[in-house]
């Protein structure tokens, strides 16, 4: 970005006038920053204090809870007396707004991340990511159970102990209270308007940073994401080669059935294979979120991590002052280690542009050390072998290195070519924290920590946060050569990058809102989860003699999991009540006292079921009896698949098979939750079993059903 002054085109706004609105002023003003303060400290401080008096033991929790209290009163003071002394009678920006216009203009913002946030499904109020399952399972479990919570499951092992169930509590905690006060509803309708407010709040904060209170800004952030159409287009098969139009092609439709982020998840596409159908990318998507998409698929880390990272930002470019900032960036653990690592370059850049003023402050070198040693040693209590390791290690990047490279156009690359100069003052914060947020993007892929792409991901929400303050602060104030065009092209991509976060919207909207929270029964209890994690590759290690649980923690209450009941189930040992509805594919099927042996090919539709009873609000998982052999009398390596589609969904393909919106969910070798949403309403109208073969997929096999049982979780 270049920094030429006598190069610039379009200046920073001159003052308002002399007599800014009432609105504006209250906003700008002490007043309005007491009440902006007094909101985000109690969001961000919420979950800590619920989690300190949770887990830790009542000397120490007093002790830690009366520090935050006291350092966020102290802090927020501060705030006040800078917003009284800094603003004086110099009008804040857009002061030329009237009262009506910006009282209009706030409802308005409130109106729009209510919906936004919606069509998230945080809420259960429409379509909802797979790991809902897990989530509803948590919050299940913190509400029905004594804290701290810990597990017994029978897996590896019968009476395994998971003490303490290490998690990013954050999320669920402020819900999980109202949900031990007044039921599983009120914790369902409070989980919405709390994370609601916490968008709204990180949405202030933002316009704060850039001086502006014009919504096209406040929109900018909701629907800001990479130019993934680019990589989306070159990946993704064109129509004619699947069974979709170009309608469902251009609006990511045929993700739908999958729970996909849509264009955020371009790099996960299953294209990314050899001509042989190998994976070119050894587990490893390089990978970045656009606003929606981590409130669709991982919210858990980023609220309240967003509000609490905005404020540290503007206690650096704004009030020039570390006095806080490492404090607050102690509860970030609880958010996610994930972005706790990723706010350690911001931390950096932060003291170096505040030249380290009032770093070492009681908050920031006392109380926040402590709290971060106590999470070191509360997340060292458990061990899993998840992969982590250098890129090269799992995948050729001699093979892949043009799949990053278009990932670094995609995600960022186009806004950081086109982005206008700017110089740093106090609504701009320079080329330091832009080019140490394009370090951080390009950096952050080179290494994998956990399953597929969550590092990538997740390290660089800090970063990503500084890097939409500088081009919003670009296109408001851009320098530099050629500065007029390069604003025109920058806000091109934007507005091109917002068609990913649209496809959120367009998926609920087509899925359609219901205000009635999901049901309580289907949530899986955290032993449950655990047990799946373990059966995967994540092998789990638990601590009990942990330094945390034996000297800081409150004793560990250990949960059991219930008994999951049936709800429906197919004997296909005795001929079937409704025998028409049924059909069967391969070269032959033979029904007996032994179930139903069909004889088929490899990646093949088994049997199929028109005039299916299936509640999807009563039933969360399904388990298959069953065997599979080949030619040989081996048994293959295989997955066992369960399809299943509304009446709706069958009418809009005509019934034909395969159709793009069946929803699927593996039920062999594990047991996946039912649906990729776990908030499906309505009744299951067509399903079938499907058998996929990882190998020789034109061998011939032999498939015995015995019974297909829908369980209640």
């Amino acid at each position: 970005m270049s920094e030429s002054a006598s190069k610039t085109t379009n200046p920073e706004p001159a003052p308002g006038p002399t007599r800014p609105s009432h609105w504006v002023s209250a906003i700008e003003g002490p007043k309005g920053v007491a009440i902006l303060e007094a909101a985000s400290l109690l969001y961000v401080g919420a979950p800590i204090l619920i989690f300190i008096l949770g887990w830790f033991r009542l000397s120490l929790a007093i002790a830690f809870s009366a520090a935050f209290i006291g350092l966020f009163f102290y802090s927020a003071k501060r705030a006040v007396a800078w917003a009284r002394d800094a603003r004086g009678d110099r009008p804040p920006p857009d002061a030329s707004y009237s009262d009506e216009d910006l009282f209009f203009r706030i409802f308005l913002l409130a109106g729009l991340v209510a919906f936004l946030v919606a069509c998230t499904g945080i809420g259960g109020f429409t379509f909802r990511f797979s790991d809902y399952m897990a989530y509803d399972g948590i919050l299940r479990s913190l509400i029905e159970n004594p804290w701290p919570p810990g597990a017994i499951s029978d897996y590896p092992s019968p009476g395994t102990r998971f003490p303490g169930l290490c998690h990013y509590w954050a999320y669920f905690l402020p819900p999980a209270v109202v949900g031990r006060l007044f039921g599983w509803n009120a914790a369902y309708l409070f989980t919405y308007a709390w994370h609601s407010i916490g968008v709204l709040l990180a949405v202030i904060w933002f316009l704060r940073l850039i001086g502006t209170f014009r919504l096209r800004f406040a929109l900018m952030f909701l629907l800001f994401a990479g130019v993934d159409i680019i990589g989306y287009l070159y990946t993704t098969p064109l129509p004619g080669t699947q069974d979709i139009s170009w309608l469902d092609y251009l609006t990511g439709g045929f993700w739908w059935s999958i729970g996909r982020g849509w264009m955020a998840h371009w790099s996960a596409n299953f294209s990314l294979l050899t001509p042989d159908g190998q994976t070119i990318m050894g587990g490893v998507f390089y990978r970045v979120y656009g606003m929606l998409s981590f409130l669709f698929d991982g919210p858990n880390h980023v609220l309240p991590a967003w509000v609490l990272i905005f404020i540290v930002l503007h206690d650096a470019l704004r009030r020039k002052t570390l006095e806080r900032s490492f404090l607050l960036a102690s509860i970030l653990p609880i958010c996610s280690i994930f972005v706790t690592l990723g706010t350690i370059p911001v931390l950096l850049m932060a003291t170096i542009h505040t030249r380290g003023r009032r770093l070492f402050t009681l908050g920031n070198a006392v109380v926040g050390p402590l709290l971060v040693f106590s999470f070191i040693f509360y997340y060292k209590s458990v061990e899993s072998n998840i992969p982590s390791s250098w890129l090269w290690t799992f995948q050729d990047v001699g093979k892949t290195w043009s799949y990053l490279l278009l990932y670094y156009l995609s995600a960022f690359g186009v806004y950081a070519i086109a982005a206008p100069g700017m110089r740093g003052n106090e609504y701009r914060p320079g080329r330091l924290w832009f080019y140490g947020a394009l370090a951080v993007f390009i950096l952050a892929p080179w290494y994998r920590l956990g399953v597929y792409s969550d590092f990538t991901t997740k390290v660089i929400i800090p970063s990503q946060l500084v890097f939409l303050v500088c081009l919003a602060t670009a296109i408001r104030a851009p320098e530099g050569k050629y500065a007029t065009i390069r604003r025109r092209i920058l806000i091109g991509a934007l507005v091109i990058g917002t068609w990913s976060s649209l496809g959120i919207v367009y998926r609920a909207v087509e899925f359609g809102f219901s205000f009635q929270p999901p049901p309580r029964e289907r949530a899986m209890y955290i032993p449950e989860k655990l047990e799946r994690y373990s059966k995967s590759n994540e092998k789990i290690v638990t601590h009990e003699d942990n330094f945390f649980w034996k000297y800081l923690a409150r004793p560990t209450v250990y949960i059991q999991t219930p008994e999951n009941p049936a709800v429906l189930s197919y004997d296909f040992t005795a001929p079937l009540p409704n025998a028409e509805a049924w059909k069967y594919f391969g070269d032959k099927h033979v029904q007996s006292s032994d179930g139903i042996t069909i004889e088929i090919q490899g990646n093949q539709p088994l049997i199929r079921c028109d005039d299916v009873a299936l509640d999807t609000r009563t039933a969360g998982s399904a388990i298959l009896e069953h065997s599979v052999v080949d030619e040989q009398g081996r048994t293959p390596d295989y997955a066992m698949v369960f399809l299943w589609a509304s009446e709706q969904d069958v009418w809009k393909q005509g019934g034909w098979w395969p159709f793009h919106r069946w929803r699927s969910s593996v039920i062999h070798p594990a047991l996946e939750p039912l649906s990729a949403n776990s908030y499906w309403r309505g009744k299951v109208k067509t399903m079938a079993l499907f058998l996929k073969i990882n190998g020789d997929a034109g061998g011939r096999y032999t498939v015995n059903l015995r019974r297909l049982i829908f369980l209640q979780r």
